[in-house]
């Protein structure tokens, strides 16, 4: 989904590529246009970020009970132990901190819920990535008017991002700043994907 994404920056107008890479609403445009990255380690990295992303909030609607527990059925094992719950996981306590933190809207909830029900019952690989990119829209495009900013589950994820996870203490501004760069990154491309598609853009 998003490596269809990336590629099909080249069918934008140049117009176009100058105001994604743009980091705010001005009235000058950056002088460089938004491109495939070339390095393709980096290309996968970046996406391995937005892949997290999505699986913690699998993870975590599933600790809050959001998906349906009553079509469970003897797949879900298998579905759990991809990325949220397997044998070698550590009890629920550990999420206690991310079900007050987390605070998913009711939009999120049902594409959630939705994203769960389809992986209960195995749909065709098509139909999952049209669900995961409409939850990822979810969240893309959620308003914070009158909300603390934390109450977007991505800004949230973000944050966590920003945390080491050996050293036990937050990342150096220089360690930080490319991992953000690559979540940005991608919430670009979903974003004009999402509202100019390939399928459709030459139209």
């Amino acid at each position: 989904m998003i490596k269809g994404a990336v590629t099909g920056l080249s069918s934008l107008h140049d117009d176009t590529l100058f105001w994604l890479r743009t980091a705010n609403i001005i009235n000058t445009v950056q002088n460089r246009l938004m491109v495939r990255l070339q390095n393709e380690e980096s290309l996968d990295c970046y996406i391995g970020y937005w892949r997290r992303f999505m699986l913690y909030c699998l993870c975590v609607s599933e600790a809050v009970g959001i998906e349906n527990d009553n079509d469970r059925n003897i797949g879900d094992k298998d579905i759990r132990s991809e990325g949220c719950d397997s044998e070698d996981t550590e009890p629920d306590w550990q999420f206690e901190d991310y079900k007050k933190l987390v605070k998913f809207n009711t939009e999120q909830k049902q594409r959630l819920k939705e994203m769960w029900g389809s992986l209960r019952i195995k749909e065709d690989e098509e139909m999952q990535v049209i669900k995961i990119m409409v939850l990822s829209v979810s969240f893309i495009l959620q308003s914070l008017k009158g909300f603390d900013q934390f109450y977007s589950p991505m800004v949230h994820f973000a944050a966590v991002l920003g945390i080491d996870e050996e050293g036990v203490r937050l990342r150096k501004g220089e360690e930080c700043s490319f991992i953000m760069a690559g979540f940005l990154y991608y919430i670009r491309v979903l974003f004009i994907e999402y509202t100019l598609p390939v399928t459709i853009r030459a139209e």
